[in-house]
């Protein structure tokens, strides 16, 4: 069971759970994050997890570009492209991993292309109920959230080929993406990646903006913490 920081009144009372504790919950059922899979188990979860997703690929390709903006599939279809990438990058396959995140965020840039296109459709014959709910969907959206994954993996891949205006331009684009998206910890490590390259990035446009916002998350951390350990003592 997972239960993250922002989760505020969650993470505090979890904080409070010994081992010795029953407890009932109730949540979401996922697969892990791919970067959390175990590697060492005789289970090949790598392999497996490489196969299901080439699979998933594979079938994916056959949604033509001009109908994924409108595809039930297109949030998966992204999604794939992140694990994938990940597992090249858990496997020190960085070459790899750039060509299929140069890939998929090419699919990306086409597919908010013909978005847009059918968002201005929707907003010249919807009333302001319509429109308004149509400039949020997007930005909001799980789709928002793996494309500013595939801008956060590339700002590190570049930053390691040690080109840091344009890794640093990758990280301002996943800023946009993540920002108003529910998964705050993507969030959270795009701005540890900046502020742990301070050398780099500290004269860059924002950045004062990154540090400032870093600073808040932390302090929400610490003082969730400090909740949960007072209210144990008590």
């Amino acid at each position: 069971m997972v239960i993250h920081p922002e989760q505020v009144e969650v993470f505090a009372k979890a904080e409070k759970v010994r081992n010795e504790y029953v407890i009932a919950a109730t949540g979401r059922v996922c697969a892990r994050d791919i970067q959390n899979v175990k590697t060492n188990l005789e289970t090949g979860e790598i392999e497996q997890a490489r196969k299901i997703f080439k699979e998933l690929e594979t079938e994916l390709e056959k949604v033509k570009k001009d109908d994924l903006a409108q595809s039930e599939l297109s949030e998966l279809y992204f999604r794939v492209g992140c694990n994938l990438a990940s597992l090249e990058l858990k496997e020190n396959k960085t070459d790899e991993a750039l060509k299929t995140v140069d890939a998929y965020l090419g699919v990306y840039e086409f597919y908010k292309t013909q978005k847009k296109s059918i968002k201005n459709k929707k907003r010249k014959s919807g009333d302001s109920l319509t429109n308004f709910t149509v400039v949020v969907e997007f930005s909001v959206s799980d789709i928002a959230e793996a494309a500013g994954r595939l801008y956060l993996m590339k700002a590190r891949l570049l930053f390691e080929r040690k080109r840091y205006d344009e890794s640093y331009d990758m990280a301002l684009t996943a800023f946009d993406l993540l920002k108003n998206t529910d998964y705050a910890k993507n969030f959270y490590e795009l701005l540890s990646f900046v502020i742990s390259n301070e050398d780099r990035f500290k004269d860059k446009k924002s950045y004062g903006r990154f540090k400032e916002i870093r600073a808040k998350y932390e302090e929400i951390i610490k003082s969730v913490r400090e909740a949960g350990t007072v209210t144990e003592k008590k």
